[in-house]
C-alpha cells in the first residue's frame, strides 16, 4: 500500500484524481491501493481527507485555473500582434523563409485564403478594425524591406 506521508505519493494521488474526472476509487486503485480499501468510504476519508492531499489537489486546481485564464486571453488581436512581432524579427534578420511564413500566417489569420461566398453582392463583407490595422502594419513591414534583386522588366 502506498505511503500517504510520501510527498511523491501525495502528488501522484492528486494528479491521478484530477486527471481521471475526480473518481476517488479509481485514483486510489491506479496509485496502488487495494480494491477493498479503495472502494471503502474509510479509505476515501483517510486518503482524500489528508491535509497534504487536499493541498495538492487545490494546487493543481489553481494551476488549471491559471491555464484557463491564459487561454481565454488569447484572441485574434493577440495572435496578430505575435505574428507581426515575428515578422519584424524575421525582417531584421533578413530571414526570407521566416518572412514568407509569417506573411502566410498573417493572411491565414485574417482569413484571406478562404473561399468566400457572397450571398448578397450589395452587402460587402467588411474586415474588423483590428484585422485592418494588423494588415496595414504587416504591409508596412513588408514594403519597408529592401529589394533583394532589381526588376528586369
Amino acid at each position: 500500500m502506498p505511503c500517504i506521508t510520501d510527498k511523491k505519493t501525495v502528488q501522484l494521488i492528486a494528479q491521478t484524481y484530477c486527471r481521471n474526472g475526480r473518481n476517488k476509487t479509481r485514483a486510489m486503485k491506479e496509485v496502488g491501493y487495494g480494491a477493498g480499501y479503495a472502494d471503502s468510504g474509510r479509505g476515501h476519508r483517510m486518503v482524500f481527507g489528508n491535509v497534504r492531499v487536499e493541498q495538492a489537489i487545490e494546487d493543481i486546481d489553481r494551476e488549471n485555473e491559471e491555464i484557463k485564464d491564459e487561454a481565454a486571453s488569447i484572441n485574434d488581436e493577440y495572435v496578430m500582434r505575435k505574428l507581426i512581432k515575428g515578422l519584424r524579427l524575421a525582417e531584421s534578420k533578413g530571414d526570407l523563409v521566416a518572412i514568407a511564413r509569417f506573411t502566410e500566417l498573417i493572411g491565414k489569420t485574417m482569413a484571406m485564403f478562404k473561399d468566400k461566398v457572397v450571398t448578397d453582392p450589395a452587402q460587402p463583407q467588411l474586415m474588423s478594425e483590428a484585422k485592418r490595422r494588423a494588415l496595414i502594419e504587416a504591409l508596412k513591414i513588408v514594403e519597408a524591406r529592401p529589394k533583394l534583386h532589381k526588376d528586369t522588366g
